[in-house]
């Protein structure tokens, strides 16, 4: 991965957000990612990529802003993904401009410390948040604060109180992440203590007035025991040290001025407590390598202090900055000398939760996501695209824009739409016409853009494939797009239990047709092992990856699993089709309801078979006790299979069947045929009952052993839902399309 940094800040420059940026890039360059720091300084100094690229500070604003956005653009091609902690506004700008991703971090209002700066904004921080700006320069501030929020592709903010803020600024909440400042700090054995009423005190970082050194200075003035030193610069020095002398200080208080990271830190392991008095914090750096040193802190409970904080534990909260409230603060730490030692232990503590190579790793994954070099892929298959607030849909697809730039060919309402930052584009296949209308164009469209794009092409049967591969025979070698084949189910059945009789009279050439296209597959991908011998019995020979196919697990396993319900009742849930042998099920339920009183069945799905199986239904007269629905959304779904004792599945082909693990996470037990990739899913007599594919008699004592033995179904039930979980299919799926994207690249 290619990151460029942008900060304002950057060592020899002191502060938070350039120990942040100096730390981030050294953790990515040893994760083997190339990194280039953008930085302002004071001269300018132009680097290529790959090294600290230097804008000179002094220069005006508006100067510097162009030369970070043009240097951006001029090097778009040469980085993945923008990383900025300072700079935000030319840096988001500039990645619109190039398309490319950028991550913001957030530690405070710009808008708010600019205007305090400048003697513009006289309100509290909350109160700046709450009302309208007064002058138009301000005004402007917030209005390009909040476009940059909002058009930046994600937004790193340090702690829950700015991500609260930042909200406010009209961020969607899907792009926001917390991922607290980590500390790099070798941490001593223990500190030494002067004796009692003696205490050392350090402030580090910004001398500007929201800071309040004032209030620290006359806290400190009638304790004479009491020491501070003052690490760090800024506007406000000059009054610090006039209120310094002021107050007769001089010789109790020093102004160390600027120093580099490891002198700043060598201060705060000497002193017995970092002292902060701020009107308002985001959740400063300067804290968390205090906690990680061992040495407690005092600060009023204000922003995000007060998540890392914990008064009584790892330092000492007051409530509103105040003089007089830091004063008693202090006090009792200086009068106590265990307490010191407790503070100072459990800081230590509660430190190891902020290591920054932990935090770090967060935002490496972050990046990694949003690597505007992930390989592109076109997708070429006939899922329909039903609605765009699809919670499945988008589910799926968000995963596969983490590691995929993906354009997806499929059905639906005809249109170009970009879901959850992947392009969909679909195409009417309503009827047999409309099917075979997309075979013949939704290739050499899928096609046409894999080699426009020079991208991969993803085929979801090796129908799509064959007309793919047999078209790609037309493109020179050089820029033909390899193709990866996916296997959901057993295409022999799709012939020929799927659909109209009619499809039988074609089942042997479609047969043909479809092995001849995976031999010459690039790569093949099946969601179970039934499949991959299924494949490797067509004669090719490459490399098969067995995955998870898509399902919206989280919907059927965060929930609590409900109690199994007092009546008998069974649920089917999928298409009316031959190979889901709902025929069998049928036959199989009339002996049901004669050794089960009071049985009942719901027959979920829709299909070509509707019409017969109702007709069976009245053949069978069974009628009253068989319920059928089309269709229900997935909370739909999950409430069929609370309100049944088991799922019942008697199909005579299945790739990988995921109604089975949905069914498995509600804690219910699965009886189904031993077919294909379902005993991968169904452990007999642990999660369920395996049965032969067209036996009504089995099916029938399968399910009549389930729906009368309690015991027997809640045990089951209870194994079923701790094999789901444990499982994991929706990191199955991830790891997957991580696995297609790490081939592709090596590609």
């Amino acid at each position: 991965m290619r990151v460029v940094i942008c900060t304002s800040l950057y060592p020899p420059d002191v502060g938070g957000p350039a120990t942040h940026a100096r730390d981030l890039r050294e953790y990515l360059a040893t994760r083997g990612h190339s990194v280039t720091v953008l930085t302002l300084g004071e001269q300018s100094r132009f680097n290529g990529p790959g090294q600290r690229v230097q804008i000179r500070r002094s220069l005006p604003w508006p100067t510097w802003f162009i030369a970070v956005m043009l240097w951006l653009l001029r090097h778009r091609r040469r980085y993945d993904v923008i990383y900025a902690t300072g700079l935000q506004g030319p840096a988001v700008l500039a990645a619109r401009l190039a398309h490319k991703p950028v991550v913001v971090k957030v530690v405070g209002d710009p808008a708010w410390e600019r205007g305090r700066r400048l003697g513009m904004v006289a309100e509290t921080f909350d109160d700046f948040q709450r009302e309208p700006a007064g002058s138009m320069q301000v005004a402007l501030g917030r209005r390009f604060r909040d476009w940059w929020v909002r058009n930046a592709t994600a937004v790193n903010v340090p702690s829950e109180f700015l991500r609260r803020v930042v909200l406010q600024w009209g961020a969607a909440p899907e792009k926001l992440l917390t991922i607290p400042n980590g500390a790099h700090v070798q941490v001593e054995a223990s500190k030494e203590w002067q004796g009692s009423g003696s205490l050392t005190l350090v402030f580090v970082g910004r001398l500007v007035q929201h800071k309040r050194l004032d209030l620290v200075l006359e806290a400190i003035a009638t304790l004479p025991d009491v020491r501070l030193n003052v690490v760090g610069e800024g506007d406000q020095l000059p009054v610090v040290a006039a209120l310094r002398d002021e107050l007769g200080l001089h010789d109790r208080v020093a102004l160390v001025g600027k120093l580099d990271h490891k002198s700043a830190l060598e201060y705060i392991r000497a002193s017995d407590t970092l002292v902060l008095a701020s009107e308002y914090e985001g959740l400063p750096h300067v804290v968390v390598e205090a906690l990680a040193c061992g040495t407690p802190v005092i600060a009023p409970r204000v922003g995000g202090v007060t998540e890392v904080v914990t008064s009584g534990r790892n330092g000492l909260l007051f409530e509103s900055p105040s003089a007089e409230n830091l004063r008693k603060a202090i006090r009792r730490l200086a009068e106590d000398e265990s307490l010191r030692r407790d503070l100072s232990r459990r800081a230590i503590e509660d430190a190891d939760e902020l290591d920054f190579d932990r935090c770090a790793a967060r935002v490496e994954s972050l990046l990694l996501e949003l690597d505007s070099g992930r390989p592109t892929v076109v997708m070429l298959g006939k899922t329909r695209v039903v609605k765009r607030g699809n919670r499945s849909l988008q589910g799926k697809l968000r995963v596969l824009n983490r590691h995929l730039r993906v354009t997806w060919i499929s059905v639906g309402n005809p249109g170009w739409r970009n879901i959850e930052g992947v392009r969909t584009i679909t195409l009417p296949a309503p009827d047999l016409i409309g099917r075979l209308l997309f075979y013949v164009f939704a290739p050499q469209l899928a096609l046409a853009m894999a080699v426009a794009q020079r991208s991969a092409l993803v085929c979801q049967s090796p129908y799509e494939a064959a007309c793919v591969i047999s078209l790609a025979k037309f493109i020179p070698t050089a820029v033909r797009p390899p193709v990866v084949v996916e296997v959901h189910a057993d295409w022999r059945a799709q012939s020929r239990l799927f659909g109209s009789h009619l499809r039988r009279l074609v089942a042997p050439l479609s047969d043909r047709v479809a092995a001849w296209a995976l031999r010459r597959a690039d790569r093949v991908r099946v969601v179970s092992e039934y499949l991959n011998e299924a494949v490797r019995r067509t004669g090719y020979r490459g490399e098969i990856d067995r995955y998870m196919t898509w399902t919206d697990f989280d919907l059927f396993a965060d929930a609590p699993p409900q109690p199994r319900p007092a009546e008998p009742h069974a649920a089917f849930v999928g298409v009316l089709e031959p190979y889901k042998g709902l025929d069998t099920l049928l036959t199989a339920w009339s002996t049901v309801i004669r050794r089960v009183p009071g049985a009942r069945l719901t027959v979920l799905g829709k299909g070509s078979r509707e019409r017969e199986v109702q007709e069976q239904c009245r053949a069978l007269g069974i009628n009253p006790s068989v319920h059928f629905e089309r269709s229900r959304e997935p909370e739909g779904v999950r409430e069929l299979l609370d309100e049944s004792a088991c799922l019942v599945l008697p199909s005579r082909s299945e790739g990988l069947p995921r109604v089975v693990f949905e069914a498995m996470a509600r804690g219910r037990p699965v009886v189904a045929s031993a077919v294909a990739g379902i005993p991968e899913l169904v452990d007999d007599s642990g999660t369920g009952i395996l049965v032969p594919p067209n036996d009504p008699e089995a099916l029938a004592n399968a399910l009549a052993r389930i729906l009368k033995n309690d015991e027997l179904a809640a045990q089951m039930g209870i194994t079923a839902r701790n094999r789901a979980v444990q499982f994991d299919p929706l990191a199955e799926y991830e790891n997957g399309t991580r696995r297609l994207a790490n081939w592709l690249r090596r590609r």
